[in-house]
C-alpha cells in the first residue's frame, strides 16, 4: 500500500473511531487484547515445536516446566485490565444542587458517548464548585482510566477511599485494576487480598478469581 492510501486508511480509521458509542469502544477495546493473546498464544506454540525439533524429548519437557507457567501467567496479566474493567454506572437522581446536577448528567453522557476532553472539562469545573464530591471524583478517575491516564486516575481514587463511606470499596477496586495495568503487580496482588474480603460480593468474587491469576 502507497503512502496516500496508508494516510486515507488511518484518517478513515481516526473519523470511524469519533463515532463509535463508549459500549463500540469497550468491545473494540476488549477485542484487541483477545488478538494481542491469541497472538502471543501462537509464538509460543511456535517456539514449543521449534523447541521439539531442536532439542531432545526431556530437555523440551524442563524447559516447558521452567519457562511454559510463567509465560502463561504474563499473557493472562496483560489480559485482566480488558477483562475486568468495566465503567461504573453512575447514579444521576437524588441531589441538592439543581444546576450541579443538570452538569453531572451532561458529564456523564459526555463520557458514555467517550467524548472525554468535554467530560473532563465539565467534571473539572464541578469539582472547583464542591471539591472532594466522591461522585465527581470517580467520575473524573473513570475518565482518566478511558484515556490511559493510570496513575492520574489513581491519585484521584485515593481521596476517594480515603473518605471511606459506600465508595471506598469501589475506589481501591479501581487503583486495583490501574495497577494490573501500570504492571505494578505486587502492589496489586495486595490491594486484591484486601478486596477479597470486602462487604461488597461482586468486588470480592472478582478479586479472588484474578488472585489465581496473579
Amino acid at each position: 500500500m502507497d503512502t496516500e492510501n496508508k494516510e486515507k486508511t488511518t484518517l478513515g480509521l481516526e473519523i470511524l473511531l469519533d463515532h463509535l458509542s463508549y459500549e463500540e469502544r469497550q468491545k473494540l477495546k476488549a477485542e484487541k487484547y483477545r488478538l494481542m493473546v491469541e497472538r502471543a498464544k501462537r509464538r509460543y506454540r511456535r517456539r514449543v515445536i521449534y523447541m521439539i525439533s531442536s532439542i531432545s524429548v526431556a530437555s523440551c519437557l524442563i524447559a516447558a516446566i521452567l519457562f511454559g507457567p510463567g509465560l502463561s501467567n504474563q499473557v493472562q496479566k496483560e489480559e485482566l485490565f480488558s477483562y475486568y474493567f468495566e465503567a461504573f454506572d453512575f447514579q444521576t437522581t437524588h441531589r441538592g444542587n439543581t444546576q450541579e446536577l443538570s452538569e453531572f448528567i451532561t458529564a456523564v453522557d459526555l463520557f458514555k458517548k467517550s467524548e472525554l476532553s468535554q467530560a473532563h472539562e465539565i467534571t473539572n469545573d464541578l469539582l472547583i464548585k464542591t471539591p472532594n464530591n466522591p461522585d465527581y471524583l470517580l467520575l473524573l478517575s473513570m475518565i482518566l482510566m478511558e484515556q490511559e491516564k493510570y496513575a492520574e486516575a489513581i491519585g484521584y481514587l485515593h481521596l476517594i477511599s480515603q473518605q471511606g463511606g459506600s465508595f471506598e470499596v469501589t475506589a481501591l477496586w479501581y487503583i486495583g485494576l490501574c495497577r494490573l495495568e501500570l504492571e505494578q503487580y505486587d502492589q496489586a496482588e495486595a490491594l486484591f487480598k484486601t478486596l477479597r474480603k470486602s462487604g461488597d460480593s461482586k468486588i470480592g468474587k472478582m478479586s479472588k478469581d484474578i488472585l489465581k491469576v496473579l
